[in-house]
């Protein structure tokens, strides 16, 4: 969780040959083809890459947002990246943070080793009570999580994100959210989340997107009493945890889901070879909707990320039986790399693979303008875009 890497974006779709719209960069954000400038969040630009959406949507941030971060303001974003020297800690693997913390949880696991939680106090108020910072790792090491709760009660401030690699899911899971919605709108989301963490993230997607049901596996008991003693996760009705192996779990499951979310690392701070298992891989693509479903999937970018995309693709995109997207985006500013493989009825009305991503940048934005940070188009589609293979499923 750590380091800075550039955005890089890559597809593996199902149409090729078609009208052709390329987007170029300059330092202000997103220059359109006919040379505007990017706008502020909300605007609707036209496009012609002819596909479902009316228009692009521009959520790009203004000049002088980008020029305020520069000089540490949070654009109104309770998890920005400037606040990361307040919770980032000064331990191991670089630590740049301002202080060590405080250690407020701390019990060893048979799986993990030590899991350990340090508060760490919030340079911003966020609410009238204030806050601080909670930093979850495994062996006094890596960063497996980190929540911003209230001093008042410990719960958990559910619309922040602090790790940026965060923002680049929940802004694939807004697009994925948007391209469902263009086939089946206003039905109820099951969504399965492999790796609970602190609970950040089933605690943010409820928070934003009420039609959702939330199934949380995680493997080690002993991270389940973090989260909720020391993280500020809750248990809801609508976000029900399981402690049990998501192997054994998917094995048994008669369940099906529109979105699986997988961000699961063990003590070494890698992916269990078991999650990437042929089998294991499978039972996934049996579980996931065979309309509009969409495995979306966490990896640090020294994981050979793409024979593993590959395997992915070819079990679990490519099962949608009326369409299939599969990408990869690289976090701003971490170096994780977000895969996504997607299954749609929409993507078989795109002509080639720019069209799929510029449907991809405007649900992401049209859907992510919720959320307390811009850019989520560019989050959800990088600044590259290579077609890997191309194949029809109809």
């Amino acid at each position: 969780m750590s380091g800075i890497g550039s955005p890089h974006c890559c597809v593996i779709s199902n149409h090729t040959t078609g009208l052709k719209c390329r987007y170029t960069l300059d330092i202000f954000g997103v220059v359109s083809q006919a040379g505007h400038l990017a706008r502020p969040r909300g605007r609707l630009v036209p496009s012609n890459s002819r596909c479902p959406a009316v228009g692009r949507y521009d959520d790009s941030e203004t000049v002088w947002e980008q020029v305020r971060a520069q000089f540490g303001h949070h654009n109104g974003d309770p998890g920005h990246w400037n606040f990361s020297p307040d919770w980032f800690g000064d331990q191991q693997y670089n630590g740049w943070g301002r202080n060590t913390g405080r250690v407020v949880f701390e019990k060893h696991s048979s799986l993990n080793g030590l899991v350990q939680v340090t508060s760490h106090p919030a340079s911003v108020s966020w609410t009238e009570e204030g806050e601080e910072w909670r930093v979850m790792r495994f062996n006094k090491m890596s960063r497996q999580s980190v929540t911003r709760v209230q001093c008042r009660d410990g719960t958990m401030l559910p619309m922040c994100l602090a790790a940026e690699y965060l923002k680049s899911v929940a802004s694939v899971i807004a697009a994925m959210v948007g391209i469902r919605n263009l086939a089946a709108p206003s039905a109820q989301q099951r969504v399965l989340c492999i790796g609970l963490g602190g609970g950040s993230m089933p605690m943010f997607l409820r928070h934003y997107f009420k039609d959702m049901t939330i199934d949380a596996v995680e493997i080690d008991p002993i991270v389940v009493d973090a989260a909720r003693e020391a993280m500020g996760f809750v248990d809801e009705h609508e976000v029900r945890v399981h402690v049990q192996d998501a192997c054994d779990f998917v094995a048994t499951c008669d369940s099906q889901y529109d979105m699986i979310y997988i961000d699961a690392f063990d003590g070494d701070d890698a992916i269990p070879q078991s999650l990437c298992d042929e089998s294991f891989v499978s039972r996934i693509s049996d579980i996931l909707h065979p309309d509009h479903g969409c495995l979306i999937m966490n990896f640090h970018d020294n994981e050979n990320v793409m024979p593993k995309a590959q395997l992915f693709h070819t079990r679990v995109a490519s099962k949608g039986g009326r369409g299939y997207a599969s990408f990869t985006t690289n976090c701003r500013i971490q170096n994780n790399v977000i895969l996504c493989c997607s299954r749609s009825p929409v993507y078989a009305t795109m002509k080639d693979e720019d069209a799929i991503r510029d449907l991809i940048g405007t649900e992401a934005s049209r859907v992510g303008s919720r959320f307390p940070w811009r850019s989520n188009g560019r989050r959800a589609t990088g600044n590259e875009w290579t077609l890997l293979t191309a194949t029809s499923p109809l």
